[in-house]
């Protein structure tokens, strides 16, 4: 998450603090299985 806030991906969003540690208790290893194809693609 923080490589992904540092790069920009969330937009013009910055979290607070508090956001940032409710999405790191909610998202420990992130919310991405790069192990798994794409869903979105067949």
């Amino acid at each position: 998450m923080d490589s992904a806030i540092a790069a920009g991906l969330y937009g013009a969003w910055t979290p607070s603090e508090a956001e940032r540690a409710r999405l790191l208790e909610i998202f420990p290893d992130g919310v991405c299985d790069w192990s798994r194809g794409d869903v979105g693609r067949p």
